[in-house]
């Protein structure tokens, strides 16, 4: 069996999760391509005119895989339970509906979508709270595993994820700690790093010799605690980490790029937080959206680049 595993929206931080756990179980996993115009151009028509970008991305995706796996897997994310302060630690409503929006987009193939939920504040409480752990849990048990074998399958996936976490934050720390011109691209990791919309400013940024730090690669944790120190009251998840993930690196970076796909809800609100609380480093805002060309973005990161470098005293 094959099961299909969108290149967008969370797949950018939870995919190693995923792939490893449907592999360990010995299904084929089959992924979309990289994000290109033609599946924008594919998402945007099935997407409303209110959809961001990240879900109109996410769309053409699932259309791409229909006919090329048995099942597509849309998880239902809701929230990851509470923190010290009493703010829930919720995600953009759109991944809490993503799974319902996908069947009802495609509702002529709805038996096609492997589905789990994730809620650990289920407001029913005769229903209880489905942590992570449950919902791999239910997923093996849709796909006609055994307990233990899902349990043993989920146990490695985490494994080879935290691994995957691992690497990633010690280059981050070694980047934080060298020299040159460096900048913490600030945002969320499937906008970051899509081919299509978050790549291309690392490829200009690259040209100049900047040193790129990604706030996605932090340590998640350490993020989770120093976001307290700016605001303690988001409470969108990844935006929290964001927040830590400007407070750990605002002091040892020379500026900050909050990029954005339009219109993110939780990020216009908390974008604009950050511009007003942070004030000891450069902040440049980038939104991005699904116009073509990059001629207009490659001048605003040049363009920051050059203050930068002014900054500091070095040659344009």
């Amino acid at each position: 069996m094959k099961i299909g595993i969108p290149k967008a929206l969370y797949y950018y931080r939870y995919g190693t999760l995923w792939h490893t756990f449907f592999r360990n179980l010995g299904f084929e996993v089959v992924l979309s391509p990289d994000t290109n115009k033609a599946l924008l151009a594919q998402g945007s028509k099935l997407s409303i005119d209110e959809g961001c970008l990240s879900l109109k991305l996410y769309l053409g995706h699932v259309h791409w895989l229909l006919d090329r796996c048995d099942l597509i897997f849309v998880p239902r994310i809701a929230n990851f339970g509470w923190v010290d302060t009493g703010i829930k630690k919720i995600c953009c409503p759109r991944f809490e509906a993503l799974h319902d929006v996908v069947r009802n987009t495609f509702r002529d193939r709805q038996a096609q979508f492997l589905g789990c939920e994730i809620d650990y504040i289920d407001v029913n409480k005769s229903l209880g709270v489905h942590t992570e752990e449950h919902a791999f849990l239910s997923l093996g048990k849709a796909l006609g595993c055994s307990r233990r074998d899902t349990v043993a399958a989920y146990r490695r996936a985490k494994e080879a994820d935290a691994r995957r976490r691992d690497r990633r934050a010690a280059r981050q720390t070694a980047l934080l700690a060298g020299g040159g011109t460096k900048i913490l691209l600030a945002g969320h990791g499937y906008v970051l790093h899509d081919p299509l919309i978050g790549a291309p400013a690392q490829r200009i940024l690259g040209k100049h010799g900047v040193q790129l730090l990604c706030s996605d690669q932090l340590d998640r944790r350490a993020c989770l605690k120093a976001g307290d120190m700016l605001s303690p009251t988001v409470p969108w998840e990844v935006n929290r980490e964001i927040f830590g993930a400007v407070e750990l690196c605002r002091k040892q970076v020379d500026g900050i790029i909050l990029m954005s796909a339009f219109p993110c809800g939780p990020d216009s609100m908390t974008n604009d937080m950050l511009v007003r609380l942070v004030k000891d480093v450069p902040i440049l805002t980038i939104i991005l959206d699904n116009q073509s060309g990059s001629a207009g973005l490659e001048t605003r990161l040049e363009s920051f680049v050059d203050i930068l470098h002014f900054r500091k005293g070095q040659k344009l």
